[in-house]
């Protein structure tokens, strides 16, 4: 067995079921970070989901009562795909921290024209 294995993200590394000494990289556990927005520099939110497309539909159609639905935050400004939904949630803690300026400037190197990027999934 390869030692730098041990190191890596064991909830994204798998052994094979035929062979102990092959691991496979397993997507299921893929996690994504985003910002959706009211408007362009309007009020932002910033989630974690495994479901980009399911989750950025379920605000644009106020399915959870909360945050983004009373504040009208329904396009998807920016994104970040992970390896892991571990990552990613520690991602979007960070980035919660950040002062709204640092997100403004992530969002437009991203996105400079604020489009709503969850129009290009269909």
């Amino acid at each position: 067995m390869l030692p730098c294995l041990k190191l890596l993200d064991q909830s994204v590394w798998h052994r094979s079921s035929g062979d102990p000494r092959i691991y496979r990289w397993d997507t299921t556990f893929s996690g994504y970070v985003y910002i959706v927005a009211s408007g362009k520099r309007g009020t932002l939110y910033i989630g974690v989901t495994s479901n980009l497309e399911q989750r950025i539909y379920e605000h644009r159609e106020s399915l959870t009562k909360g945050f983004t639905s009373r504040y009208g935050c329904t396009r998807l400004a920016w994104y970040e795909e992970h390896i892991s939904i571990g990552t990613a949630i520690q991602r979007e803690k960070s980035l919660k921290r950040w002062y709204r300026d640092w997100k403004i400037k992530l969002i437009e190197e991203f996105n400079p024209d604020w489009r709503d990027l969850y129009e290009e999934f269909s």
